[in-house]
């Protein structure tokens, strides 16, 4: 078997890894994971004290890695930290968009069926795990477009429609 050839096929040691949500249970887990196999990582979250306790973590086992604090919903701050980790790393290889949630006012419940959910916090939700995902794949997809490869996980934690909120209302639903 030629084991130079697996070796370079899944060798990620030295590829830039930017994970939004970083600074969160699963991302962070992912962040922490990165670092140990030589990937540097640049550990996004809106909450900057989180991502900065994950990167922290990377360095203490060895790894190399760049907390952001960076809002998904905004292209001005992804843009601030497009540029932040350019200039560090040189290069975006690997984008886990994993920032992402829900809200309770958008979770259907036997007191609030989904027929009650009010529209501005569906909204909310969708803007967080949808446009939140869009707007970092521009920003970081374009690096990667321009480097002529590279690769992005979408991961959805947040839309939830609970089977209790088709609760019937009156007669014939």
């Amino acid at each position: 078997m030629n084991t130079d050839y697996l070796e370079k096929l899944y060798n990620l040691s030295g590829k830039v890894a930017v994970v939004t949500g970083g600074g969160g249970v699963l991302c962070g887990a992912m962040c922490r994971a990165f670092g140990q196999v030589g990937i540097r990582v640049a550990v996004l979250d809106l909450n900057g004290e989180a991502a900065q306790k994950v990167t922290d973590d990377i360095r203490a086992a060895g790894g190399e890695a760049l907390a952001i604090q960076a809002d998904v919903l905004s292209k001005d701050s992804l843009e601030r930290a497009r540029q932040e980790l350019v200039t560090k790393f040189g290069q975006v290889d690997i984008l886990i968009n994993g920032a992402g949630g829900n809200n309770p006012q958008a979770t259907t419940s036997a007191e609030q069926p989904f027929f009650d959910l009010p529209t501005d916090a569906i909204r909310w939700v969708f803007d967080l795990n949808f446009m939140g995902t869009l707007i970092p794949c521009q920003v970081f997809g374009l690096v990667m477009a321009e480097q002529g490869e590279g690769c992005i996980i979408n991961i959805e934690t947040g839309l939830q429609v609970g089977a209790s909120g088709f609760e019937p209302v009156g007669k014939g639903l």
